[in-house]
C-alpha cells in the first residue's frame, strides 16, 4: 500500500487522525489505536472506492487549516 500522511491530535481523552489526502478519519483511546483504526479505514476507502477516487477525494485547503488549527496537542 502506498503510503499517506497521517495527522494525529490529541482531543480531551481521545485521538483523533485524519488522512487529508483520502478525506479519511479515525480515532482511539490512544495513539498507537488511533493510527491503527486510521490505517484500517485507508484500506477499507482504498477497497471500496478504487484508485481513480484518490485525486478528487482530499480535503479542501480550508478544511484542513481549520482541522490543524484548533486547540490540541499534535503529535
Amino acid at each position: 500500500m502506498k503510503n499517506y500522511i497521517a495527522i494525529i491530535k490529541k482531543f480531551n481523552s481521545h485521538f483523533v487522525a485524519l488522512c487529508p489526502e483520502l478525506n479519511v478519519s479515525a480515532q482511539g483511546e490512544t495513539l498507537l489505536e488511533a493510527r491503527e483504526q486510521l490505517k484500517d479505514a485507508i484500506e477499507e476507502y482504498l477497497e471500496f472506492s478504487g484508485e481513480e477516487k484518490i485525486t478528487s477525494a482530499s480535503l479542501d485547503v480550508e478544511t484542513l487549516r481549520e482541522f490543524s488549527l484548533e486547540t490540541a496537542e499534535v503529535y
